[in-house]
C-alpha cells in the first residue's frame, strides 16, 4: 500500500491540476494497492465559496486539517488501524465533511466543525487507560481493592499490578502481583490491612496496567487516599447509683478514637447473669462535651430487679469496643413522681408543683433539677423539699435569674428514706429573663381620620407575644388601649395598628407601645420628645425600609426610614375635629 504522508503543510490550491490533485479531487488512477494520506502536519484548504475539494482514498489525520474556503469531503474513510486524534479547523464558511466510508475517532477528537454525512464513525481510545475505585476515608481488617482497565491501539489491556505507599515514604510497594482482568477489564484483590506490614496512618493506592502488545504499553492510574485504622477505640460507662433506681435514667461515660474518630456510642442493657444485650437507647453519635456520650433510659420498660449496663464504642473504620459492664437496681413499684406541667417560656420566679409517693419506705425528697438541653449536667433548680405541700403535693419556686437564658430540660427526682430513687422524663423549657425590644415610627406632626400607626418588635429567645398601642393626653399619666393588641406582626419584625382619632378631642397627644414577650417580659417605649412638625429626636440607632406599597401614610418621610424612637408626641388640628 502506498501511504502519502503530510509533515508539513499541505496547500490545496498550491496543487490545483497537479498530477494528483486534479479538479479539487484527491483520486486514486490506475490499479494496484489502495492508496491512503497520513497528515500529521498542516492540511490547508481553500477550495472557494461554492466548491468542495473531495478526497476519494484513505484520510487520517494526525495533525491539523484547515479548510478556509469551500467544503473538504473524505468520500475514502480512515486508514485502517489508525485512530485519528488531530484538530479538524473550519474558518468562515468553510467545512469539512465525512462523505464515506469508516474512520477510527480518537475519544477526545472536537468534531464541532465536522459534519458527517453517510461515514461511519468508530471512537477509540489511543492508548490504555484504567482507574482504582474509590476506598472509604477509613478502612480496617480485609479490604477488596478493585479497579478496572480499557485497551488502545496498542493492544488490550492484559494485565494490572497493584501497589501500595505509606505516609511519609517514597517508594511505591507491590500490593498485588499480575492481576488478569475479567471480561469487562475490571481487577481486583484483597488487602489485608491488619496483617502486621501495615501500621496505621495514611496511605495511596494505585495500579500499573500492562497491554498485550509486544512491546508492551504501560500506564499508571491516578492514585487513591484512605487511613488505615486497626486499632479500637476506648470507652466506658459511668455505674449509676448502688440504690434502687425509677423512671427516667441519664447514663453517660466516654468514647475516643486517636485514629478514624469516634462514630458512635452505644448503651446497652442485660438482666444480671444474662448474655442477651440490647440497646437501652440510641446510639449516640454526638458528645454531650468534648469525649463525655449520655442518654437517657427509661427504666420504666424493664421489670424491676438487677440489671448490668456497658457501652459499645465503634469508630469510623469500624472497630469496636465493649466496655467492663456495670451494675443497674430498677425500682418501679416503690418510689414515683410527677413534675406538673411547666409553661414552655418562663421567666422571673416561677413557683412548680408535683407530686411523690411510695408503696413502702417514706418519701424523704422531692426536688426540681435542670440541665441546659443536649447535656447530662443536672443541678438543683430549686431547694430539695422534704415535706409536701399537701397530701403527695411538693412545690418549690425556680429563681431562673440564676440561669442563663436558653433552652432546658427540666424533671422531678424523688428520693425515699432507704435511698431509692425515681427520676420522672425530662420535659423541654425554655428560660427568658431578657425584655424584647421595639420602637415606634415617626409621626407627622397632625393626623386626623383613621391613622396607621407602625412599629418594630422583636425578641431572640422567646419570640413576641403581644404589640399593644398607648395614648394619653399630652403630659398624661393615663394611658389608654390605642387599639387592639396585635400577636402577629404585618410582616417581619413590624407590627400596626389602626388609630381612631375621631373619639379623641382636638389637641396634642403622646403615643407609645407595650411589647410583651412569649415569657411574659415587657418593654415600653419611653416618652419622645417630638413636637409640632420638627423632626424627631435621635434615638439609639437602628433603621426599617418599606417598599411603598406596604407603607402606607404612616412612613412618610424620608426614604421610608422608620428611625428607633420611643413615643411620640401629635397633634390633633382643631380643623378637622
Amino acid at each position: 500500500m502506498r501511504s502519502w504522508i503530510n509533515a508539513g503543510t499541505f496547500n490545496e490550491d498550491t496543487y490545483d491540476n497537479g498530477p494528483c490533485w486534479e479538479n479539487h479531487a484527491i483520486e486514486r488512477h490506475g490499479s494496484g494497492l489502495a492508496p491512503e494520506i497520513v497528515n500529521t502536519g498542516v492540511f490547508d484548504v481553500d477550495a472557494g465559496t461554492g466548491h468542495a475539494a473531495e478526497v476519494t482514498v484513505a484520510f487520517d489525520n494526525e495533525g491539523t486539517v484547515d479548510v478556509q474556503s469551500g467544503t473538504l469531503r473524505l468520500d475514502g474513510g480512515g486508514v485502517p488501524e489508525r485512530a485519528a486524534y488531530g484538530s479538524w479547523q473550519a474558518e468562515g464558511e468553510g467545512s469539512t465533511v465525512l462523505a464515506g466510508g469508516t474512520f477510527d475517532l480518537a475519544v477526545e477528537t472536537d468534531l464541532s466543525s465536522v459534519r458527517i454525512e453517510g461515514a461511519h464513525v468508530d471512537w477509540v481510545t489511543r492508548s490504555l487507560t484504567g482507574s482504582l475505585s474509590g476506598l472509604p476515608p477509613y478502612v480496617s481488617g480485609s479490604v477488596p481493592v478493585a479497579g478496572s482497565g480499557e485497551g488502545g491501539q496498542a493492544g488490550p489491556f492484559a494485565s494490572a499490578t497493584i501497589e501500595v505507599l505509606s505516609g511519609g515514604s517514597e517508594t511505591w510497594e507491590t500490593l498485588c502481583g499480575s492481576l488478569s482482568p475479567g471480561l469487562g477489564g475490571e481487577f481486583e484483590c484483597l488487602w489485608a490491612t491488619a496483617g502486621g506490614s501495615y501500621t496505621d496512618g495514611h496511605y495511596k493506592l494505585r495500579a500499573k496496567l500492562s497491554s498485550g502488545s509486544s512491546p508492551p504499553e504501560t500506564v499508571t492510574t491516578p492514585s487513591i487516599s484512605t487511613l488505615v485504622d486497626n486499632t479500637a477505640p476506648a470507652g466506658s460507662v459511668t455505674a449509676p447509683p448502688a440504690h434502687g433506681i425509677g423512671g427516667s435514667l441519664t447514663v453517660s461515660g466516654g468514647a475516643s478514637d486517636s485514629g478514624s474518630g469516634v462514630d458512635a456510642w452505644q448503651l446497652q442493657i442485660a438482666p444480671e447473669g444474662s448474655s442477651e444485650w440490647t440497646n437501652a437507647c440510641a446510639a449516640q453519635t454526638s458528645p454531650l462535651s468534648e469525649s463525655e456520650y449520655g442518654c437517657v433510659v427509661d427504666t420504666t420498660k424493664y421489670a424491676d430487679g438487677s440489671y448490668r449496663l456497658r457501652t459499645s464504642v465503634s469508630d469510623r473504620a469500624g472497630n469496636t469496643h465493649l466496655s467492663s459492664p456495670v451494675s443497674l437496681s430498677v425500682e418501679n413499684k416503690g418510689v414515683s413522681g410527677t413534675l406538673a406541667t411547666v409553661p414552655p417560656f418562663i421567666a422571673k420566679t416561677v413557683e412548680v408543683e408535683g407530686t411523690a409517693t411510695t408503696e413502702g419506705a417514706a418519701v424523704a425528697s422531692w426536688v426540681v433539677q435542670s440541665a441546659p438541653s443536649g447535656t447530662a449536667s443536672w443541678t438543683n433548680a430549686c431547694p430539695t423539699q422534704s415535706v409536701p405541700k399537701s397530701g403527695s403535693t411538693y412545690s418549690c419556686e425556680i429563681d431562673t435569674t440564676t440561669l442563663a437564658d436558653g433552652i432546658y430540660e427540666m424533671h422531678v427526682l424523688v428520693t425515699d428514706v432507704e435511698g431509692d430513687t425515681y427520676t420522672s422524663t425530662p420535659v423541654a423549657v425554655t428560660v427568658d429573663n431578657t425584655a424584647p425590644t421595639g420602637f415606634i415610627a415617626p409621626l407627622p406632626a397632625s393626623i386626623s381620620g383613621s391613622y396607621a400607626v407602625v412599629g418594630n418588635a422583636e425578641d431572640a429567645t422567646a419570640g413576641v407575644a403581644s404589640w399593644t398601642l398607648q395614648v394619653t393626653s399630652k403630659g398624661g399619666e393615663s394611658w389608654e388601649q390605642a387599639c387592639t393588641p396585635q400577636s402577629l406582626p404585618l410582616f417581619g419584625d413590624l407590627y400596626a395598628c389602626d388609630l381612631e382619632t375621631g373619639g379623641l378631642e382636638n389637641g396634642e397627644y403622646e403615643l407609645r407601645a407595650v411589647i410583651v414577650d412569649s415569657a411574659e417580659n415587657s418593654y415600653t417605649t419611653a416618652p419622645g420628645l417630638r413636637r409640632g412638625r420638627q423632626r424627631g429626636p435621635r434615638c439609639d440607632g437602628g433603621a426599617i425600609h418599606l417598599r411603598s406599597r406596604d407603607r402606607g401614610e404612616h412612613a412618610r418621610g424620608e426614604h421610608g426610614k422608620l428611625e428607633r424612637c420611643g413615643a411620640h408626641r401629635l397633634r390633633l388640628p382643631v380643623a378637622t375635629l
